[in-house]
């Protein structure tokens, strides 16, 4: 009677643990892929190859084991000078500012993708959008330009090495 009562609550627990173990995993994973790109726009291999933002989130979605549809990547590069409004949530509670990096759209055609040349800061903003079974153990969605969706976000920030290289992209400050 007693294992009746506990098996159901039991079975939901585990299944949890599962999911959550699983979403773990492919942070992880999403991140490292980011991170391995990423790098060969830091040493300029990228801007020689002149890869574009659609080869970079194919890249990326390459290095993962589990298929996702790379249209469900947004990836987000950028020179900074300054940290902004556009990249950072800035608000105040009990007279202490917090900050939060905002997550990149999630229409990649709202994004920027400039890899930046030597010595210059490049922010590198990559978002997966992710399934879901149960989410009741997430926090909240991520707001993704004008909707909110179940994703990992990965956040790199460098200086590029000097390569001696050239601006590939019209947007590039």
């Amino acid at each position: 009677m007693e294992f009746s009562l506990l098996i159901f609550p039991f079975c939901l627990m585990m299944l949890a643990l599962l999911e959550m173990g699983l979403q773990l995993f492919l942070a992880s994973e999403f991140d490292n892929a980011v991170r391995y790109e990423t790098r060969s726009m830091q040493v300029g291999a990228a801007q020689t190859q002149r890869v574009t933002q659609a080869q970079f989130r194919q890249r990326i979605c390459d290095r993962l084991s589990i298929a996702y549809d790379c249209n469900n990547i947004s990836v987000d590069v950028r020179i900074v000078g300054a940290w902004n409004t556009t990249i950072i949530d800035w608000w105040t509670a009990d007279n202490v500012s917090y900050a939060q990096m905002k997550a990149p759209d999630a229409d990649n055609s709202k994004n920027q993708f400039c890899m930046g040349v030597d010595g210059k800061i490049v922010l590198v903003r990559a978002m997966i959008q992710i399934p879901v079974f149960s989410g009741f153990w997430l926090p909240k969605k991520i707001k993704a330009g004008d909707g909110t969706v179940y994703a990992m976000v990965s956040n790199h920030v460098f200086r590029v090495e000097p390569y001696g290289g050239t601006p590939v992209s019209g947007d590039c400050a």
